[in-house]
């Protein structure tokens, strides 16, 4: 064996390592901000930002989402409303009366939008395809329903509730409908649970609710569960995943009684939530306290305090030269696991 690869097993056996964690720019917004596109535009308290330009969807301010494409979906008077390739689209309620509204939560490329539709009957949820509304709450039951996300493959996610009212609590169910069938994606741990995010492969995060009301993030997919640790075990709360890219890499918060408590985490498969505070250049009198959005480059967006002083934050990616960092005493193990490894090949 040459002197070169006997080096080589040397850093593979004899070299310890600690992977660096991934580290983050920091970029300031005038308000909390509720996802971010693939293309880095990001939804800011009802308006657009790329760029460091603020501009207006024409939606109402209670634009509520917006997709891997920089869709926007939200409400214009009454009517649910999507802004796609330029076109806004109406959306009637399910049903059509003097005291009925709509609103969409989220569209995909195809145009398919999803959302809720109250009236005096109560809050379903609704799927709408070129433009005809479908009563999805028909599927999941409970007195209350709404979809809150889609793919591009038309998997939508729903929560239901047995009150008249979504609460996001242990009373809550979440389920995931496709074509007609639909699954109950709650934790078989868990007595409730609310989902808020989907990727394009299906993958589902939100939270999972205890008896006594705390909660874990969860994810799900293709019927397997994974729950995360809490953010702060030492503390009662509820750890919220709010997005996921395409990767799996999910983004949330952890809130407790103290308001406080609230901080902003990521998730990253196989491993434990994350202070995202910690991936940053510290800034005096910054604490981020929620993430509640990702996109497939990993940009995260959210609410921050500046001093107390809210707003909203934009997370980059450093981009690193180096997938670990060696410890101290890593050099002397090497020299000398290198040393004994060419005396051993030296004797045979």
């Amino acid at each position: 064996m040459k002197k070169s690869k006997l080096l080589v097993l040397a850093v593979a056996f004899l070299f310890p390592a600690t992977v660096a964690a991934q580290q983050y720019n920091f970029q300031q917004l005038p308000d909390e901000a509720s996802g971010i596109s693939n293309a880095g535009t990001v939804l800011v308290g009802g308006r657009l930002w790329q760029g460091g330009q603020l501009t207006y969807p024409p939606l109402d301010a209670s634009a509520s989402g917006i997709g891997a494409d920089g869709s926007v979906a939200g409400s214009l008077g009454a009517s649910a409303a999507v802004w796609q390739n330029g076109t806004v689209t109406l959306l009637p309620p399910f049903q059509v009366s003097p005291d009925a509204s709509a609103v969409a939560m989220a569209v995909n490329s195809g145009g398919v939008a999803v959302g809720s539709s109250t009236d005096d009957s109560g809050t379903r949820a609704v799927q709408w395809s070129g433009g005809t509304p479908l009563d999805l709450s028909a599927f999941t039951g409970g007195a209350a329903s709404a979809a809150v996300a889609i793919n591009d493959a038309g998997q939508v996610v729903i929560n239901a509730s047995p009150d008249q009212f979504l609460a996001a609590d242990r009373t809550d169910q979440s389920f995931v409908y496709q074509n007609g069938n639909v699954s109950n994606i709650t934790p078989a741990s868990a007595t409730g649970s609310y989902a808020y995010a989907i990727n394009g492969s299906g993958g589902v995060v939100g939270t999972a609710y205890s008896a006594d009301g705390t909660g874990l993030a969860f994810k799900w997919q293709s019927g397997q569960t994974e729950l995360a640790q809490s953010l702060f075990p030492s503390i009662s709360g509820i750890n919220v995943a709010t997005a996921i890219n395409a990767s799996g890499d999910a983004v949330g918060f952890f809130m407790g009684n103290d308001p406080r408590d609230f901080t902003a985490f990521l998730w990253q498969n196989g491993g434990a939530p994350i202070d995202l505070n910690t991936l940053i250049t510290p800034i005096p009198g910054l604490h981020l306290y929620a993430a509640l959005g990702i996109n497939d480059s990993g940009q995260i967006v959210g609410g921050a305090t500046m001093n107390g002083v809210p707003e909203g934050f934009v997370l980059t990616p450093v981009v690193s030269s180096s997938a670990f960092v060696p410890e101290p005493a890593s050099l002397t193990v090497l020299a000398l696991g290198a040393t004994a490894l060419l005396r051993r090949r030296r004797k045979r």
